[in-house]
């Protein structure tokens, strides 16, 4: 499998990102800039034959000091997670314009590490830090004109080891990642409250992406690497050069 450069026009900013997010209709693109101190957003155009793709001016947001993850719900909204307005916390853009609206992080969280809204844009799934423990959990989003919150938070695997990336794997599962080094593995997670499965035991995974059944799911694991499997009970295999692959959402 070979990667497509996306362009940029010329006297476009040439930012590094060191982490991206696509919105679910593939038009923006969020990413962290620096070591995960800046963040900025652009549109992004696909050519008629889909094969190419422009990204357009870079834009910096006003919206915090330090980053640990980004994600676009369906209506063209960005949550982020970090340190936000001097605490950690989780933010929103509204239409990933800053700065961000604050979010009231579940009951009894110290930090929200790790956030992903789900395909339907009304769930979000959570690594949460309290004190010396490390959870999973899954929360229902409500909005109004005023802003947003989470309601209704449920632990999810509440066994799992020591969690450190997470996608939606469709509507139903998440992948988790858990470990680090030697011991890191790959779960998928019901998200009803049934038990986790243990998909892939491989050392130094550190992000994982997905779009859900009939679809591919990637791994980025340590010393620049990326490996993807067929399906979640099929074996993970090399393609390219790369830190991570990012699926809409």
């Amino acid at each position: 499998m070979r990667g497509t450069a996306v362009l940029r026009p010329g006297g476009t900013s040439q930012v590094a990102l060191s982490r991206i997010a696509i919105s679910p209709g593939g038009h923006k693109l969020a990413g962290l800039g620096g070591p995960a101190n800046k963040l900025y957003t652009g549109s992004l155009a696909t050519s008629k034959d889909g094969r190419r793709q422009t990204l357009g001016q870079l834009h910096a947001q006003p919206a915090g000091t330090s980053f640990t993850s980004l994600s676009w719900d369906n209506l063209g909204d960005l949550w982020v997670t970090g340190r936000i307005q001097n605490k950690p916390g989780i933010g929103v853009l509204f239409g990933g314009q800053g700065p961000p609206v604050p979010v009231q992080p579940p009951p009894g969280a110290d930090r929200v590490t790790a956030l992903r809204v789900a395909p339907d844009g009304n769930r979000v799934a959570m690594i949460v830090r309290s004190g010396r423990s490390v959870r999973l959990e899954i929360a229902a989003i409500g909005r109004n004109s005023n802003g947003f919150w989470l309601t209704s938070a449920t632990q999810l695997g509440p066994r799992l080891p020591r969690l450190t990336a997470l996608t939606w794997f469709g509507e139903d599962h998440l992948l988790v990642v858990t470990g680090s080094g030697s011991s890191s593995q790959l779960w998928l997670v019901p998200v009803d409250g049934g038990s986790p499965t243990s998909l892939v035991k491989t050392p130094d995974i550190l992000t994982v992406t997905a779009a859900g059944p009939g679809n591919p799911y990637y791994v980025g694991l340590a010393g620049n690497r990326l490996e993807q499997a067929a399906g979640p009970y099929q074996s993970l295999g090399g393609i390219t050069a790369g830190q991570a692959i990012i699926y809409p959402g």
